[in-house]
């Protein structure tokens, strides 16, 4: 266990216009107050272990587990600039429900950063698998020193390109008609252009599985020391902290949703968070580990890295216990459950 020293913030008024009242979310105001209750007294429960130490030392409160600010209950009033808002885990447009509180900060600039780039890397994917109707921008390289803009549509029996003539160059359109009338086409290269940032969705997949587990556990799950680079890497989205993203290939069993314990190989335990992500025309499932709080800690990203680098693929079998879902939050006895089940999982 560890010191959990949080940030304390000024919170400020909002403007409003003259005459006019703030739009009153009444359900959702409830479900907030309700999770403040709950996450408060489970931080009141994490508090009574003597190795934990809470500075500043309060008797009601949560803390954003994403960047640690201290808030107090006054902080779920909308008239505050960084007020406490429900957060969809997943995002509620991928099929998540409302599961926990973070700040208003951490979540607006989720939206804006990570989760539409994961929806459009999904959307994406959907276009290139032949699931769903759209065209997809693109480079037509149909021969040396040929470079065209182009779009193309995607079914389960074939790829239709066109190029677009107004967004290419006039001389390698040249080129083109020169080899068509050689009839020397060969190879063609196609090159997509997709609409989302690199790394972006990982990390988006990262925060998901992060705060899935934190929602499951509360605060006994971050008295974990190695977390503390997962973290970083949420909120550095425009860094590359972590040696791999921790997201598991394979068929996952529908048993594997929820928190899962990995066991086995002894350089890959850690926890492994599984869950669905839904659109219109399909449904994903996704695997992402999270470090456990001793050996091999964070070292599994380095593990996992080295193994995805390797020359020859390598397969690697790896056996998971699932944790039952409980109500860890709410239960003084059970503050520290995702603790006890790593103990258990490894013995």
């Amino acid at each position: 266990m560890r010191t959990l020293r949080v940030r304390t913030i000024m919170l400020r008024k909002s403007w409003f216009k003259e005459g006019v009242a703030p739009m009153v979310d009444t359900t959702g105001d409830i479900r907030r107050a309700k999770l403040f209750d709950v996450l408060s007294a489970n931080l009141q429960f994490v508090k009574k272990d003597p190795r934990v130490h809470l500075e500043p030392n309060i008797e009601e409160g949560v803390i954003c587990p994403l960047c640690f600010k201290l808030f107090t209950r006054e902080s779920l009033s909308r008239e505050f600039d960084d007020h406490l808002t429900l957060e969809d885990v997943p995002p509620s447009s991928l099929g998540g429900k409302p599961r926990t509180l973070t700040c208003k900060i951490c979540n607006n600039w989720a939206g804006t950063e990570l989760e539409a780039d994961l929806a459009n890397k999904l959307r994406s994917d959907e276009v290139l698998k032949g699931l769903s109707a759209g065209r997809i921008e693109t480079r037509f390289m149909p021969g040396e020193g040929i470079d065209l803009a182009a779009r193309s549509s995607i079914t389960s029996e074939r790829i239709i390109v066109r190029y677009d003539p107004e967004r290419s160059d006039p001389s390698q359109i040249e080129k083109l008609h020169r080899l068509e009338e050689s009839g020397e086409i060969g190879e063609i290269t196609l090159k997509f252009l997709l609409r989302y940032r690199i790394n972006r969705p990982e990390i988006a997949l990262i925060r998901i599985a992060y705060l899935m587990a934190f929602s499951r556990f509360g605060y006994g799950f971050l008295m974990n020391a190695n977390l503390l680079p997962v973290r970083s890497q949420i909120q550095r989205s425009d860094k590359t902290i972590l040696p791999d993203w921790g997201i598991l290939p394979g068929n996952l069993p529908d048993e594997a949703l929820g928190v899962n314990i990995i066991y086995s190989p002894q350089e890959l335990q850690s926890y492994l968070v599984v869950f669905d992500l839904r659109t219109a025309n399909s449904t994903t499932r996704y695997g992402v580990v999270l470090p456990g709080p001793s050996y091999p800690g964070s070292n599994i990203y380095f593990e996992l890295a080295k193994l995805r680098s390797a020359k020859e693929p390598v397969t690697v079998t790896y056996s998971i216990r699932g944790i039952p879902d409980d109500s860890y939050v709410s239960r003084e006895e059970l503050a520290f459950a995702s603790h006890h089940y790593w103990e258990a999982s490894r013995s």
